[in-house]
């Protein structure tokens, strides 16, 4: 990096749900950023730090907040301890840093040791960028894969369904919550008399019912209960595949339903 001393630096920290893992702590990315700064002599202004939020949408709070301040003039450089902190996405991140770069704002990896005022840092960023994506979409189809088999296994998998709870001391199996159970046949035996989502909804309300985290029931959570193939034994996975620009789910129009390991309610 040339001549960075006296010039604004922002540092970006980022830790995401499919990332917790990989050793790279929001706490432990800024330290060695302010080591890194504290032993060059740099200034660092500001701190951005998104955690829990994947690095393939650039909608991040701060991030934007950070290319905010980077517009308005009030960086000079943009720091993080790794590329794939920034963005995952090849061309998320190398849109990010050529809007970095026409406004003057530089950039600097501290790991990779990328910086783009040559054209050879912008090739080593293109580089690492398709290397870091790489490694992200293998992640996905790996957790993917892992998910799918344990659905054809027979396995439920996510937060738990009302009116069961997991079994003692295992991971894999599910026991019926007599209690709940007994909302959820109430559920299914009032849909069956013709009554609708929302009556069936005020109706447990007024009971003082509530759903598995706590919560008052409504439409939405009573046709979750009414269309959700585990009640009777199955277990669904990938009901929706592929996101759309909108971020709206599209339904797969081959789900893979299976025989469940768990007793059914219904």
């Amino acid at each position: 990096m040339t001549q960075l001393k006296k010039k604004r630096i922002g540092l970006y920290a980022r830790v995401s749900t499919e990332m917790q893992t990989d050793g790279y702590s929001i706490q432990g990315q800024l330290n060695q950023l302010k080591d890194y700064c504290q032993f060059q002599g740099y200034e660092v202004v500001n701190e951005y730090t998104d955690r829990g939020i994947s690095g393939k949408t650039t909608q991040r709070p701060e991030l934007q907040r950070m290319l905010k301040d980077a517009n308005d003039g009030k960086l000079d450089c943009i720091m993080v301890y790794k590329t794939n902190r920034l963005a995952r996405n090849t061309s998320d991140l190398l849109n990010i840093v050529e809007e970095l770069y026409k406004i003057n704002v530089e950039f600097f990896s501290l790991t990779e040791k990328i910086e783009i005022a040559s054209s050879t840092g912008k090739l080593m960023l293109q580089i690492l960028a398709s290397f870091s994506e790489f490694e992200r979409n293998t992640i996905v189809e790996n957790v993917y894969n892992g998910q799918r088999q344990r659905a054809i296994e027979g396995y439920y998998q996510g937060n738990l369904p009302l009116g069961y709870d997991k079994v003692p001391d295992s991971k894999k199996e599910l026991m019926i919550n007599q209690h709940e159970a007994n909302i959820v046949k109430y559920i299914f035996e009032s849909y069956a008399k013709g009554h609708g989502y929302r009556k069936i909804a005020n109706a447990l309300n007024h009971k003082g019912y509530v759903t598995k985290k706590g919560k008052p029931f409504s439409i939405s959570s009573i046709t979750y209960i009414i269309s959700n193939p585990f009640y009777i034994g199955k277990i669904q996975f990938a009901k929706y595949r592929h996101w759309s620009d909108k971020r709206r789910k599209g339904l797969n129009e081959e789900p893979i339903i299976a025989d469940g390991k768990h007793a059914p309610i219904i």
